[in-house]
């Protein structure tokens, strides 16, 4: 739900990666070093965006991601969240239809308990 605000606001760079940090200074001279705008920019942007991802995350999920500095790592780390989330359902479910035997239900029951599992 959120993909399409970010994407409309020309953000999804900053969160995949593909517009990267720039250098926070840039040489002006052998000796004077001036504040890059250009990643004063990017900074701006990208923590906007990573307000926005946090915001619209649940909390708990949200609480194991606040340490997060920029809105590339938080997605990072919240693809990896969900892939753990993912794999230790899949271990759950394999072993709940494995389990399950019909007995003495009903064919429509053995069927239902089946669904309500998978749900």
């Amino acid at each position: 739900m959120v993909l399409p605000l970010i994407r409309g606001c020309k953000l999804d760079d900053y969160m995949l990666g593909i517009k990267e940090c720039l250098e926070q200074f840039v040489t002006t001279t052998e000796t004077t070093r001036k504040v890059n705008p250009n990643y004063e920019n990017w900074q701006a942007h990208d923590q906007a965006l990573l307000g926005w991802l946090i915001s619209f995350m649940a909390i708990d999920i949200a609480i194991q991601l606040l340490h997060c500095e920029t809105s590339k790592q938080l997605w990072d780390e919240a693809q990896s969240l969900a892939n753990a989330h993912t794999k230790s359902r899949i271990i759950y479910l394999k072993s709940k239809f494995h389990n399950t035997r019909k007995r003495e239900m009903k064919m429509e029951q053995y069927l239902a308990k089946i669904k309500n599992l998978a749900n």
